[in-house]
């Protein structure tokens, strides 16, 4: 009798230990989801369209196939599917554009890093080939570390590092290589062919 009353109280106990660590493995699941979840978009727009104005005045307007806003602590927003960035005059006339497969916009910086097939052109034709390009809105500067390609009416430049302002008007090569031809002028020429 005594060996039947233990088992009996045995297989209630089991079954309460047991229902127990079940119930905790389904709080850590959903904690777990939960996490997962914050690291989620809290918005995301597709054919996207955002524009910067200043004094209700176009600075700046981010096209873009996909754009996923994060928050928290470092909020940002990751902007997919290819993207063009046009930058605007004072006369909200199209300076220069950049475009590249993705990018993240931290707006707390005011700085993007584009990303992938990165190409910056500017209104006067010269045109910019880079792997990352990173753009501070504030200050209107771009620059990079990695190697570019600047095509113009001129010829080609090749480089490791830029730096240049945002409309890609006035640029420095950091590491230039290859040939660079230069051009002297015609009366320096001819000056020194009559001494």
């Amino acid at each position: 009798m005594k060996s039947l009353l233990h088992t009996t109280l045995r297989i209630p106990v089991i079954f309460l230990v047991t229902g127990f660590f079940f119930s905790c493995q389904n709080e850590i699941k959903e904690i777990e989801a939960l996490t997962e979840a914050s690291k989620l978009p809290a918005q995301t727009s597709i054919d996207a369209v955002f524009n910067y104005t200043e004094n209700g005045k176009i600075k700046n307007r981010l096209v873009a196939g996909q754009m996923d806003r994060y928050i928290g602590e470092n909020p940002y927003i990751h902007v997919l599917n290819g993207f063009t960035l046009y930058i605007y005059d004072s006369l909200e006339q199209v300076q220069a554009e950049i475009r590249a497969n993705e990018g993240i916009f931290n707006e707390e910086k005011q700085r993007m890093v584009a990303q992938y097939d990165v190409v910056l052109n500017n209104n006067t034709g010269d045109t910019l080939f880079t792997e990352e390009l990173i753009w501070l809105q504030d200050s209107g500067k771009v620059y990079t570390n990695k190697f570019v390609s600047i095509h113009s009416s001129q010829g080609q430049l090749d480089g490791q590092g830029l730096t240049s302002n945002e409309t890609f008007t006035s640029y420095r090569l950091l590491k230039p290589v290859g040939d660079i031809i230069v051009e002297q002028p015609k009366d320096t020429l001819d000056v020194k062919q009559g001494q």
